[in-house]
């Protein structure tokens, strides 16, 4: 695969957030591509949970935005996905069939360009799995539709991204034949790195973590919650701020059962990629408590959460659940735990005890979070 500036790239994609102004991976691509080739389009559908009602396309020539087209989304259930295949060509049409390479983020989002592959019109064909779980569907009949169009992208790219080994490994048990399929290459999760985000020790808020994304089961947001009680006897000004969607309401009914909804704070509907960046980085730590839930996408995701704090320059908290917990340990820019409340409670004190020992991991972190700048991990993928 050779990008020159003649090259044509398109990229596709579903969403829960308008990723034409978060850090979307799909967003990150285009970034990237825009910089090496003339002509780039993006094509965003929402997923039918999301609040968005728009399908979002945007073109790029010589690395500027040259049109933002929009089209109403399609949302009648599951059946919308396949309609989302239709919609996708029929926006093909308009706007070239013919494509150097494209990237699909997700197993719908291939299917859209696969006759297109099969017939001709697109060089090389990437399927990029930014998430894969066994059971992704309560519902076997559906589950297993998911897990037939994933065969069909794997069996039938030109090559197979996937944000951690343990996507592949996951596959293996799920009787997929990857011998059969295309190459595959670990491609993480990244974000563009933009120094003047970081703060000194001195400019963070020290006693004040940070949870970003969803409030989910999954991702644990409790934990923190839970331990609240017991850190404020250490640290009595300790606050936590949770950044991004999902229902509150739970975590403000734990919060108000405990005594401590004075000490956290829920922000919510922040879609502006720059403003959610300096939500989190004047704070001290970063905390990714995932749960151990059976059906959790963190078991083999590579969790861009993590990925954030580091390139905010913050500490991190995470348990054993995400696939990048060694890389923390390990890099000492934070601590690893089992999902348990004592564990977190020992981590934060660990890390904040000191001025010293928190610009330590701080430190650490910040170099860390270097190796996750996209142009480096997509330099790296697109040779």
């Amino acid at each position: 695969m050779k990008l020159d500036t003649t090259s044509r790239a398109l990229v596709l994609s579903h969403f829960m957030l308008n990723p034409t102004i978060s850090g979307a991976t799909s967003t990150s691509i285009c970034d990237y591509l825009k910089q090496k080739i003339d002509y780039v389009l993006q094509v965003e559908q929402p997923f039918i949970e999301s609040k968005e009602s728009k399908v979002f396309v945007q073109e790029y020539f010589q690395g500027n935005k040259m049109r933002r087209h929009t089209y109403t989304a399609i949302k009648i259930g599951g059946l919308s996905y396949i309609l989302h295949v239709v919609q996708n060509l029929l926006i093909l049409f308009r706007f070239g069939l013919s494509y150097d390479i494209v990237v699909a983020c997700d197993n719908v989002s291939f299917l859209s360009i696969y006759l297109l592959r099969k017939m001709g019109f697109i060089q090389h064909a990437i399927y990029y799995s930014v998430d894969y779980v066994e059971v992704r569907f309560s519902n076997k009949f559906v589950n297993a539709i998911y897990h037939y169009i994933d065969r069909l992208a794997i069996y039938n790219s030109d090559e197979n991204w996937v944000v951690s080994q343990a996507q592949i490994d996951s596959r293996k048990r799920n009787n997929v034949n990857i011998k059969k399929a295309s190459r595959f290459k670990v491609v993480p999760i990244g974000f563009p790195v933009d120094r003047k985000y970081i703060k000194s020790v001195d400019q963070v808020d020290f006693y004040h973590l940070v949870f970003a994304g969803t409030l989910r089961d999954s991702a644990g947001p409790s934990l923190a919650v839970e331990a609240l009680p017991d850190l404020l006897k250490v640290f009595p000004k300790l606050k936590i701020t949770y950044v991004g969607g999902g229902d509150k309401k739970p975590l403000i009914a734990i919060a108000k059962e405990l005594g401590v909804l004075s000490h956290i704070s829920i922000q919510q509907n922040i879609t502006d990629h720059t403003k959610f960046i300096k939500k989190i980085a004047d704070k001290s730590i970063g905390i990714a408590p995932y749960a151990p839930v059976e059906v959790s996408i963190s078991y083999t995701s590579d969790p861009g959460k993590i990925k954030l704090y580091l390139l905010c320059g913050l500490p991190v908290i995470t348990t054993t659940i995400a696939t990048s917990h060694t890389l923390i340990e390990n890099n000492m820019a934070g601590i690893s735990i089992s999902y348990n409340k004592d564990q977190f409670v020992k981590a934060v004190i660990k890390i904040l005890q000191n001025k010293g020992k928190y610009a330590q991991y701080k430190k650490s972190a910040i170099k860390l979070g270097k190796s996750y700048d996209t142009d480096i991990i997509f330099s790296k993928a697109f040779k």
